[in-house]
C-alpha cells in the first residue's frame, strides 16, 4: 500500500505505483482545546486542514493564542475578536490613588486575519463547543512571544502559552489571566492556565521587580475602543528575559 496526499491519487496511477494498493490521506493538525491541550511543534508545516476545537463555556472575553493565521471573515459570524490595545487607570474618588484600571480592546474588521503568535480576546456568540476549520494553511512552530504596553511607572507583558502555567506559578507571579470576561489576578494555587491563552504580568519600570499584589486590583476591566487603530500593545524585545 502507498499512501499518497489526497488529490494525489490519479497522478500514480503509473507504474510502478499501480501495482501497489493507493490510498489517500489528509495532512491534517487535529486541535482539541479542553485547557490541558499543548503544541510544541519545532518546524513551521504546511498542512492540507487545520481544525482547532475548543469548548466556550461562556460568551463573555477569553483569552486567545494560536500557531496560525485565522481570516477574521471566515468566522466572524460566529466570533467576534479584538486585538489589545492599551491600559488606562483612573482615580475615581481624587484621593491621588488609581481605582481601576481597564484593558482597551480594537474590535477587528471584516479584511483582518488573526496573526499567529499574537494575543487577542475572542468572544464566541453562542456558547459551546466549536470547531474553527482552515484549509491550506501553515501550522507555525511553537514560540511562546511576549507583548508589552506601558504607563509612566508599570509595565505590562502579555505572555503567550501553548503549554500553559501552573496554578502555583499563576499565584506565586502574581499574574492575570482571562476569567469570566475580566482580567483577574491569580488568587489561589488552583487556578491553573491551559494552554493557547495569554496572561499578564505587572512590573515596575524602575526596578523591574514585580509590583506587589496589595498595590494592584485583584480585576481588570475589559472595554472596547471605538474605531481608530491599535497603538499601544507592541512585542516585546527579543532579548526580554520571561518574567516569573
Amino acid at each position: 500500500t502507498v499512501y499518497v496526499p489526497e488529490g494525489a491519487k490519479s497522478a500514480y496511477n503509473v507504474s510502478p505505483w499501480n501495482n501497489y494498493e493507493i490510498v489517500e490521506f489528509l495532512d491534517a493538525l487535529n486541535i482539541s482545546d479542553n485547557g490541558s491541550a499543548n503544541y510544541a511543534q519545532a518546524e513551521d508545516a504546511a498542512k492540507d486542514e487545520i481544525n482547532y476545537t475548543r469548548n466556550y463555556a461562556h460568551t463573555g472575553w477569553q483569552a486567545l493564542y494560536v500557531p496560525f493565521d485565522i481570516p477574521y471573515d471566515a468566522i466572524s459570524d460566529k466570533f467576534d475578536v479584538a486585538e489589545l490595545n492599551n491600559f488606562h487607570q483612573f482615580d475615581d474618588d481624587d484621593d491621588g490613588i488609581f481605582d481601576r484600571t481597564e484593558l482597551e480592546v480594537l474590535r477587528l474588521r471584516a479584511g483582518s486575519t488573526i496573526e499567529h503568535h499574537t494575543p487577542y480576546v475572542i468572544r464566541a456568540k453562542t456558547a459551546g463547543e466549536q470547531t474553527v476549520t482552515l484549509t491550506d494553511a501553515t501550522a507555525y512552530r511553537a514560540e511562546e512571544k511576549e507583548f508589552e504596553c506601558m504607563s509612566l511607572k508599570r509595565r505590562y507583558v502579555f505572555h503567550g502559552t501553548y503549554s500553559g502555567v501552573s496554578g502555583t506559578d499563576m499565584l506565586a507571579g502574581g499574574f492575570y489571566a482571562l476569567s469570566n470576561g475580566e482580567l483577574c489576578r491569580a488568587a489561589s494555587a488552583s487556578a491553573a492556565l491551559g494552554g493557547f491563552r495569554w496572561y499578564m504580568s505587572v512590573t515596575d519600570r524602575a526596578t523591574g521587580q514585580p509590583v506587589s499584589p496589595a498595590a494592584l486590583p485583584e480585576k481588570m476591566r475589559i472595554v472596547e475602543k471605538e474605531g481608530g487603530e491599535a497603538t499601544g500593545i507592541a512585542a516585546a524585545p527579543a532579548a526580554a528575559p520571561l518574567l516569573k
